[in-house]
């Protein structure tokens, strides 16, 4: 069984390694500009700090756990630790399914405390204006918050948050 991935993934995470690795844009306000990782999950279009995003790795390396809770998809050896893969889906209310994504994501939940959740696409980044991202922290109640984006809405998602309010639930 080979590790390697499809021709059309490894194109695109060249193509991005090319573009990354190009001297940064001036671009005049991007200090005002928050930078996001972008991807699907359901109907709900979701983001997280592109500061927390530590890796985009392919689902395959998850090692299924029996008898796990429903949000739990495996775990996962990265970088010399084992990490808890979540279901993102599932922990924002809709339904688990590995069968879904083909993806994780590695994210910094705090200072050096790493855990992955399961996603269907590599993420994307993008930016939003600082402003607007702050106005919309302020108005959030819950682990989601909703930024404006064209016609649509862009879910932020504090995975701390997430996280502390899924263990309090689960009297972890």
């Amino acid at each position: 069984m080979s590790d390697a991935l499809p021709p059309e993934v490894m194109k695109l995470l060249e193509s991005r390694a090319v573009r990354l690795a190009a001297p940064p844009r001036a671009l005049e306000s991007e200090e005002d500009n928050d930078w996001f990782a972008t991807f699907a999950v359901g109907d709900l279009d979701v983001a997280i700090p592109l500061s927390q995003l530590r890796a985009a790795l392919p689902l395959k390396r998850v090692t299924p756990v029996p008898l796990a809770p429903p949000e739990v998809v495996g775990v996962l050896r990265w970088s010399g630790l084992v990490l808890t893969v979540f279901s993102l889906a599932f922990m924002l209310g809709g339904q688990a399914s590995r069968s879904d994504s083909s993806y994780l994501i590695v994210v910094e939940r705090g200072p050096s405390r790493l855990v992955a959740f399961d996603c269907a696409q590599i993420p994307l980044a993008i930016t939003r204006p600082a402003r607007e991202v702050e106005l919309a922290r302020a108005r959030a109640t819950g682990p989601l918050v909703d930024v404006p984006r064209g016609t649509g809405v862009l879910s932020i998602i504090d995975i701390a948050a997430l996280l502390e309010r899924w263990e309090s639930g689960r009297g972890a």
